[in-house]
């Protein structure tokens, strides 16, 4: 089983936002709608970083097993991108495009560093190009021929992005909770993509004002988990492989509803869990892998 590559392009579209704006609805609370702006440009600069242990213990015999050493893994990346919104159409559609200004990318496997990948070429200097409807849904994108990432890749999580936003009307100190999805940090041979899947929490804290520009803010809590036996085949025949893993985390987040864009946020979340693999003619657990891990995002823009 191998660790997959440190790839933080969720990161990115996760704070890729197009121009919001309040409605008081009745009581007082507030909704926040995620419609595109004509004509506005954005620069963001987004910093992950993770760290990531992961332990292999294998069963010998029905009298022993063996753990091999923590594998270490670290990552550390930098986004700095530019948004720029078009004209908006007859049919209400608008065209914004997503440069790639700079990108650096660190990782390293117990304290050696690795070589890094042609992402951050294939991307500086580069324009992704999305196409937005009225309602503030990416209808389309178009990606450099030259660019490793697949253009449905920035659809799914462009779409993601808008549903996991909170669509309840919002008092200050309201909570409410919307769905949230994730890849498991680790893949599973013979198993597919696995998500871990639970709820991240808003909580509506403040609406402070900048001159003419609203700034409201929230607490984010998130927990997630991914309980699942997978039957998968292998060269001594099937095996089943128990995964249970959880995550949990919390930060901020503060918009500038006037201007449409995140002003900060920062999140960070721990993984912990377990994924065990047995033999259906043994019955015997064959492979336990224990992994404990960190993650931290911080990002902030300006026009």
């Amino acid at each position: 089983m191998h660790i997959s590559r440190y790839h933080p392009i969720s990161a990115v579209a996760l704070f890729i936002l197009a121009t919001s704006a309040a409605i008081v609805a009745q009581g007082g609370k507030v909704i926040i709608r995620l419609i595109p702006r004509p004509n506005q440009t954005a620069h963001f600069e987004i910093t992950q970083e993770m760290d990531l242990e992961v332990v292999y213990e294998r069963n010998l015999d029905a009298s022993g097993k063996t753990t091999s050493d923590p594998m270490k893994m670290t990552g550390k990346s930098t986004w700095v991108f530019t948004q720029k919104n078009g004209e908006m159409n007859e049919q209400g559609n608008m065209e914004a495009q997503i440069t790639y200004d700079r990108l650096s990318m660190e990782r390293s496997m117990n304290g050696k560093r690795l070589t890094a990948d042609n992402l951050a070429d294939s991307l500086i200097g580069k324009t992704i190009t999305l196409t937005f409807d009225k309602e503030g849904n990416v209808v389309d994108v178009k990606v450099p021929p030259e660019v490793s990432i697949p253009a449905d890749m920035f659809r799914q999580i462009m779409d993601s992005m808008y549903n996991n936003l909170p669509k309840t009307p919002l008092a200050i100190g309201e909570t409410v909770a919307v769905p949230f999805s994730m890849p498991l940090p680790i893949p599973t041979p013979g198993a597919g993509p696995l998500n871990l899947e639970g709820q991240s929490k808003y909580k509506l804290v403040a609406i402070a004002s900048d001159g003419k520009d609203s700034l409201p803010r929230f607490e984010q809590t998130v927990e997630a988990a991914l309980v699942k036996t997978i039957e998968v085949d292998t060269p001594s025949g099937k095996s089943k492989v128990n995964v249970n893993v959880q995550l949990t985390g919390g930060g901020v987040l503060e918009l500038n509803l006037n201007k449409g864009i995140l002003k900060t946020g920062d999140m960070q979340t721990t993984v912990d869990g377990k994924i065990s693999m047995v033999t259906d003619v043994q019955k015997a657990k064959l492979q336990t892998i224990k992994l404990h891990g960190t993650m931290k995002m911080v990002s902030s823009s300006h026009n």
